[in-house]
């Protein structure tokens, strides 16, 4: 008569096979998991920095450049009231270009209108990027804007950080042939004593690392539309 129950060798496979399965379900929970979270990492980076691309697009389109001798201001040591830099820099192998101009600060709906009117007030905007304490590997993307220009304003009331991990950041000033140019300044003058004026394009490229690792670039080129624009009224 046979004796009910298992033996030893028996409950040992049943216990090695059950050992396989629980492993191999942790394993795909593990990686579900992990995969989740770069894809949830990976979405809250491009937000972010699409959201920062859009603002430098939109400070660019504001770029605006008086021509001619009313835009010095006066004194003992005459300034351009307007401007346009773009200064080429490297941090490694990597660039870390600054950018700084001047731009029409905002539209202004007058009383008892719907319709927009440009205000004349013009705006200093710079970007730059700085070095990031807690990583020296990595820089900090820094907006600044100054209203009017020549304010005194300090650096902390003038903007601060809106991007952090930033691997790299390009900008390309192209000029009216679609050349590139590097280290762009309308306060010179070009071939034949012409004035530079503002680049019609500019080209950014942005590199960023996230806290998890993950490297992502984005591109982009912008057109200035007041690049070419006469002196508005009142300005």
């Amino acid at each position: 008569m046979r004796r009910s129950g298992f033996t030893l060798l028996e409950l040992m496979v049943a216990l090695f096979t059950l050992t396989l399965l629980v492993t191999a379900a942790y394993q795909g929970y593990f990686g579900i998991a992990r995969g989740r979270e770069i894809l949830e990492s990976a979405s809250e980076m491009d937000v972010q920095n699409m959201v920062v691309m859009h603002r430098i697009t939109r400070d660019l389109q504001s770029a605006y450049l008086i021509r001619g001798g009313t835009n010095l201001i006066a004194g003992p040591f005459p300034r351009p009231r307007t401007y346009f830099r773009c200064k080429d820099e490297r941090y490694g192998a990597d660039e870390r270009d600054g950018i700084a101009f001047t731009a029409l600060s905002r539209d202004v709906f007058p009383p008892q209108s719907l319709q927009p009117v440009y205000d004349s007030e013009l705006a200093e905007v710079a970007y730059e990027v700085v070095p990031d304490e807690e990583n020296s590997e990595l820089g900090v993307l820094i907006r600044r804007e100054i209203a009017p220009p020549g304010s005194s304003a300090s650096v902390e009331e003038a903007g601060g950080a809106i991007a952090r991990g930033i691997v790299a950041l390009d900008f390309t000033c192209y000029n009216d042939q679609g050349v590139p140019v590097e280290d762009w300044d309308s306060t010179n003058l070009g071939p034949n004593g012409a004035v530079i004026g503002h680049p019609p394009l500019v080209g950014i490229r942005l590199t960023v690392k996230s806290s998890k690792g993950e490297v992502q670039m984005y591109i982009t080129k912008v057109f200035l539309p007041l690049s070419q624009a006469k002196v508005l009224k009142g300005s």
